[in-house]
């Protein structure tokens, strides 16, 4: 998860250089981003909701992504989930890390996922 990426810019370097090296630092990575960071991340998200299509369950394809979704992220080589709202508690989702039923998921992901929205 990124937490210092929340900034436009991290001690003078813009948050796409972080981001960029990161992936190529850590290569075999996931971002999960805080989508409801800003005021109008959600809004945005929910106005472009009806445009998103279905490809595989719980995976969606949208034509325009820099209509919906924070533009830091949309050139991220490695996956990235937005967390809209987070509805597992953190002590559950904590509990899922540390009994390795997360890499699961993550592992199961992978796997099944779409490269790229497109």
């Amino acid at each position: 998860m990124c937490d210092s990426c929340g900034n436009q810019k991290q001690n003078g370097i813009a948050v796409g250089k972080i981001i960029s090296h990161r992936e190529k630092f850590y290569k075999n990575l996931i971002w999960v981003v805080d989508g409801a960071r800003l005021k109008r991340d959600y809004p945005r998200f929910l106005k472009g909701k009806n445009a998103f299509r279905n490809v595989k369950k719980g995976i969606y394809r949208v034509d325009f992504p820099e209509e919906y979704f924070p533009s830091d992220w949309l050139e991220s080589s490695v996956p990235v989930i937005f967390d809209l709202i987070t509805e597992i508690p953190r002590k559950a989702f904590i509990n899922t890390v540390i009994s390795r039923e997360w890499v699961v998921r993550i592992k199961y992901f992978l796997k099944n996922k779409i490269m790229q929205v497109i």
